[in-house]
């Protein structure tokens, strides 16, 4: 945990989170005297999906959640930033997530501090990369028109979208942005609220090395500047992982190692 000298950092921290879904029951053929299960209803159990996980993500670091497909990398993510369904009886979740160890994370006030990047992006397919980054400027900003414009003029420099501001975002149809530009262009909208701690799903998903690489660069520069950057990644490249702050390494749900990303045995 964080030691005197830290109390300063803006710090996230998060203390025995435990979250169980309800799934249908399966019949067990190894075994003769269990009941057979109805395919047409059949009962259900609760599967635990995140067991028991602690941890913080201080100011000035990337933390990086990685681990095999099922291990609870979104789920815990999600569980960070007040996303999970919760409050019903198909769904149990315990635990806290709380900012300076003072107040809880929670959806209502989630925009006064953090910004969270989906794995699929929702953006106009027909602005370009400068438009779509006004208009979030102008939907979520205050101020005047020239204080918004030098907030995106920020955004693109520090992520280095200025040779495609004027690119089209484009889809199927309309030829655009490449895959590393227009997922710089979904942080560049996130980030227009000027936030403490960003949230990535997958940032690197469907990108090769070199581009999941400079996205990686873009959230740890963004860390440096003072934020904490959270965000899980599935399989990067050992250049990429060599920059690396802070790693969580998940199995089945429970957080198997946390500490420097250069120490993970």
């Amino acid at each position: 945990m964080p030691t005197a000298a830290d109390d300063s950092k803006f710090i996230l921290s998060f203390r025995n989170l435990t979250y169980d879904i309800k799934v249908p029951m399966k019949s067990d053929p190894n075994n003769p005297n269990a009941k057979k299960v109805r395919k047409c209803c059949p009962p259900k159990e609760f599967k635990r999906i995140l067991s028991d996980c602690s941890g913080y993500v201080m100011e000035g670091e990337a933390c990086f959640i990685m681990g095999s497909s099922g291990a609870g990398k979104t789920t815990l993510l999600n569980a960070l930033a007040d996303r999970l369904v919760k409050g019903r009886n198909n769904y149990k979740f315990s635990g806290s997530v709380k900012i300076n160890g003072e107040f809880d994370v929670k959806q209502k006030n989630f925009g006064n501090y953090g910004a969270y990047v989906m794995q699929d992006d929702i953006l106009y397919s027909t602005l370009s990369c400068e438009q779509a980054l006004l208009f979030a400027a102008r939907l979520r900003l205050g101020g005047t028109t020239t204080s918004k414009k030098r907030r995106v003029e920020e955004i693109i420099h520090d992520l280095g979208l200025n040779g495609c501001r004027r690119t089209l975002i484009g889809n199927d149809m309309i030829k655009g942005l490449s895959g590393g530009e227009r997922k710089r262009t979904s942080i560049g909208v996130e980030m227009i609220t000027n936030p403490q701690i960003l949230f990535c799903d997958e940032p690197t998903s469907g990108l090769d090395s070199f581009n999941a690489k400079k996205i990686v660069d873009v959230l740890i520069s963004q860390a440096k500047e003072g934020r904490a950057v959270i965000s899980t990644i599935h399989q990067p490249s050992s250049e990429t992982y060599a920059n690396f702050d802070k790693l969580i390494l998940m199995s089945e749900g429970s957080i198997i190692y946390q500490g420097p990303a250069g120490d993970a045995p």
